[in-house]
């Protein structure tokens, strides 16, 4: 069917016309301005139906697609703040689980090697650990992407301490976070807020003060096992 508007023409368009609400797509992109009155025809130019602007609430052109509507576009809903709070912690906890599911790079008797830290991951890590805690010498594990091979003690505690490394300081900057976007009443500071968000003041101060205390507890740790 033909769309005829400001005293132009515009052939080869598809949808079904209804006179309450409806979107009707042109051949192409025209991004046409609609005059006061929308007529439509068939392709022999038999006529279908006239609609008029005063009709209607919403009447545009947009890209290649015509629409008409007798209501108004409904208001987008408005969170509250505690729903904005709940959605930002909840992206926080799945962006520090993934983060450390990622893994980090470790150098080894063999190089360069990245190790994934899933939870399974973590678990298994965690054991060859204790088992060096234990007394062992070496143990088999394997680098993502590689075949097993057997790891000197001081690799084990190297990856060891690599992963709760990373493990510590994200747990501890994501909590950090999830306190301040808690306390905060400003919609677009909360919905601002990501895993990379730096924190200011006295929970700047906390996170450093609870990373050195890690640190310290790991390095009394190591020294035992040296």
């Amino acid at each position: 069917m033909k769309l005829i508007t400001n005293k132009k023409t515009y052939e080869n368009v598809e949808g079904i016309i209804n006179s309450e609400r409806c979107y009707i797509t042109l051949d192409k992109v025209h991004d046409i301005e609609l005059g006061d009155t929308i007529r439509f025809v068939t392709d022999i130019d038999e006529e279908l139906c006239t609609l008029k602007k005063s009709d209607y609430k919403i009447w545009e052109c947009v890209g290649n697609t015509v629409h008409w509507d007798k209501e108004e576009a409904p208001t987008p809903y408005e969170p509250t703040i505690e729903e904005l709070r709940g959605q930002v912690i909840n992206s926080l906890n799945n962006s520090v689980e993934q983060t450390i599911y990622a893994g980090v790079d470790v150098k080894t008797s063999y190089g360069d090697e990245h190790f994934s830290l899933t939870a399974n991951d973590q678990a298994n890590i965690g054991n060859i650990f204790n088992a060096v805690v234990m007394g062992v010498e070496e143990f088999p594990y394997h680098a993502d992407g590689k075949e097993c091979v057997i790891y000197p003690k001081a690799d084990i505690v190297s990856l060891y301490v690599s992963m709760q490394t990373l493990i510590t300081k994200l747990t501890t900057h994501g909590n950090l976070l999830k306190q301040y976007v808690n306390s905060c009443e400003d919609k677009d500071a909360v919905k601002a807020v990501t895993l990379a968000t730096e924190l200011t003041g006295k929970l700047a101060e906390q996170e450093v003060k609870v990373l050195a205390s890690a640190k310290a507890q790991m390095d009394a740790m190591l020294a035992k096992l040296a």
